[in-house]
């Protein structure tokens, strides 16, 4: 399991990575700092990962316009969307623009961010797969 968390608490980062080690005790989870290290680069799609771990915000930026942009580039690895506590809304948006799923950053529930990462990691596995079998695969 490798997963990268985009967000700039590293206490936060911390729990992440107790609750994802509960599950997967060999996990590999990179910390991506946002207000460090700025923006991802325009053709990274984190196929090293199984998934993206992306905060709902930071020092003013939106993790929704983040998560727009993410998504919308091929082949991406499936974002778990951390969304603000309690906030319905933003955990409807986040799916509406193509969060492979939301967890509510406020309260962690265990059980449900295992699920989510495990889902995630097996979508990743599938779309991976079927990429090795592609024109476009054969072609690069």
């Amino acid at each position: 399991m490798r997963l990268l968390l985009v967000d700039d608490d590293p206490r936060f980062r911390a729990l992440l990575r107790h609750h994802v080690s509960c599950g997967w005790t060999d996990a590999d989870i990179v910390a991506y700092n946002p207000v460090v290290r700025g923006a991802l680069q325009p053709e990274f799609l984190a196929q090293g990962f199984d998934a993206v771990l992306l905060d709902h915000e930071w020092s003013g930026v939106s993790g929704l316009d983040w998560l727009r942009e993410l998504v919308a580039r091929p082949g991406f690895a499936p974002v778990v969307f951390l969304s603000a506590a309690g906030n319905a809304q933003m955990a409807a948006d986040a799916l509406a623009a193509g969060a492979f799923a939301v967890v509510d950053k406020g309260k962690i529930d265990h059980e449900q961010l295992l699920a989510a990462v495990g889902r995630a990691r097996d979508s990743q596995k599938e779309a991976q797969l079927a990429w090795r079998g592609s024109t476009g695969a054969r072609d690069a």
